[in-house]
């Protein structure tokens, strides 16, 4: 089973979903695509998601951020570098593509289109496209160099795959354009066509702008016999790890959500106050270390699978995992609040 990227239409055919899918190429992972909202998927998306083979595991949150948790899936790939330092010099330039060419070409796009409308602060334009060309000679002095045919080390990288579809971007805007002429930029146009017209490039662009398509490995497998193996664009089958898979919902994230109310949830986490009211309630506050704010748990003895259990567990240090429904709060300084269907114990505190 593949895994499935979602969000609209349009975010399916951007720059960031391409940036994904040519990681899935690269690493022979399969991805495919549904057209849908992404925070429905994953509470903190707000322009793409990610869905894992298992079907439950999702992801939300930046292109670049889904994009190496692709290239995790496949780590022979070496797509996030060959050790800690490259992996450290991949990261760097992923963020310089972000910062430097994602987010002006996105604001000289706000700015076409308040010139249409006569408002528009030519200063800052230039000003914006000044400071592109300057990233663009850092670009062109790195891979000047004979042999640097890639950002960091001797084969593509996450790094790699980011600028060059940053730099797609600002050629499609007309914001620069890649040739040997050009003395300022001709080893940088050297390097972007390279990568560009791979195959594994060339196969994700293809998928961009299929409908509902599936990206392809870069190369197809082949088996010259039984004791040949089996070849992935020279690259091992992608591991599917499934050494840790996520139950449950970060407290920050119940926090921000409005779309969990009404929903049944699980969250765990330390007792930070625990009070009884009548021997039949409980009113259990727990954090998970993921916010500072702590999210109050209501346990009835007759509604509460566990409650005997959460009601002897020693209070404040004790840790537990609670399944129910979130439901908005009456009480003040708290916005939602957990009715409990389930308590399970994990550690009791014994004084």
């Amino acid at each position: 089973m593949p895994v499935t990227l979602t969000g609209t239409a349009d975010e399916l055919k951007g720059s960031g979903a391409l940036k994904i899918l040519a990681v899935g190429t690269q690493s022979s992972t399969e991805i495919s695509k549904t057209i849908g909202s992404a925070s429905e998927v994953s509470p903190l998306a707000s322009g793409l998601a990610l869905t894992l083979a298992d079907g439950s595991t999702s992801f939300g949150g930046s292109s670049s951020a889904i994009m190496k948790i692709v290239a995790s899936l496949a780590p022979a790939s070496g797509l996030l570098g060959g050790s800690d330092l490259e992996s450290a010099q991949v990261d760097s330039w992923v963020a310089y593509g972000t910062t430097n060419f994602e987010v002006p070409v996105a604001a000289l796009k706000t700015a076409a289109a308040a010139a249409n409308a006569g408002k528009v602060d030519e200063g800052m334009v230039k000003s914006i496209k000044d400071d592109m060309a300057y990233s663009l000679s850092v670009l062109n002095c790195h891979v000047t160099p004979d042999d640097a045919n890639y950002m960091v080390g001797k084969s593509v990288t996450i790094a790699d795959i980011a600028l060059a579809c940053a730099l797609r971007e600002a050629v499609a805007e007309k914001l620069w354009e890649p040739s040997d002429g050009d003395d300022k930029t001709a080893a940088l146009s050297k390097w972007y066509n390279s990568i560009v017209t791979s195959d594994f490039f060339v196969a994700a662009i293809a998928s961009l702008t299929s409908e509902g398509a599936a990206a392809a490995p870069a190369a197809a497998a082949s088996v010259a016999d039984s004791s040949a193996g089996v070849t992935l664009s020279g690259i091992a089958p992608p591991v599917r790890n499934n050494l840790y898979k996520r139950n449950r919902i970060r407290i920050k994230e119940v926090l921000k959500s409005k779309n969990l109310i009404g929903q049944s949830i699980t969250v765990a986490g330390w007792t930070r106050t625990l009070r009884k009211a009548g021997g039949k309630l409980l009113f259990v506050e727990i954090n998970d270390g993921s916010c500072g704010t702590s999210l109050q748990c209501i346990c009835e003895a007759a509604a509460t699978e566990g409650f005997d259990d959460a009601k002897k567990s020693g209070g404040t240090g004790s840790s537990f995992q609670f399944t129910g429904i979130l439901s908005e709060s009456t009480s003040d300084g708290q916005a939602v609040e957990l009715k409990v269907t389930t308590s399970k114990l994990l550690g009791a505190v014994y004084g």
